[in-house]
């Protein structure tokens, strides 16, 4: 990508890439200018979205898992660790041990929908279903919650190809 939006963290990198006789690919980011440069072996594709998807991952970490604490906080739902991963099919999980598992592609998604997802795995720590306790819940930490999870049903769309 020649671009990355983050709508659920409000940026936007600039990609740039280049060419040096590196079998690897590095990473500079440039935050102040919000700009990405790959340098190295930029023609393989796949160790160009691998690099990407490791600073996504760590970019997802720096900023969805301190606004889990705060949620967590806000709703007086505690967690006990929160890890941040590249998943396929799941925005998040939660274990029994109340350990959350947050997708990094949810800062791909608008803001309220990235909420939504992380409000919803802290219910879990309640209840480890969707029973209609679990969805009472959810209302009632999340009002209007049921107009964002029918949102989230189409989200992928939001996120790039380039990740999946």
């Amino acid at each position: 990508p020649d671009i990355i939006a983050l709508p659920a963290i409000a940026e936007h990198w600039q990609v740039t890439y280049t060419t040096t006789d590196r079998p690897r690919v590095t990473l500079a980011a440039d935050a102040a200018r919000a700009r990405l440069t790959l340098h190295g072996n930029i023609s393989d594709v796949h160790l160009c979205k691998a690099t990407l998807r490791r600073w996504l991952i760590c970019k997802a970490q720096r900023h969805l898992t301190p606004w889990l604490e705060q949620l967590s906080n806000e709703k007086n739902l505690p967690f006990r660790q929160a890890r941040v991963r590249a998943q396929k099919t799941r925005w998040g999980s939660c274990s029994r041990q109340k350990n959350i598992n947050i997708n990094c592609k949810l800062l791909f998604l608008p803001a309220a929908l990235a909420r939504c997802v992380l409000v919803h795995e802290l219910c879990h720590t309640v209840h480890m279903n969707h029973s209609p306790g679990f969805w009472a819940l959810m209302e009632k930490k999340e009002p209007g919650y049921a107009v964002l999870d029918m949102q989230l049903r189409k989200a992928r769309h939001w996120v790039p190809g380039w990740i999946e």
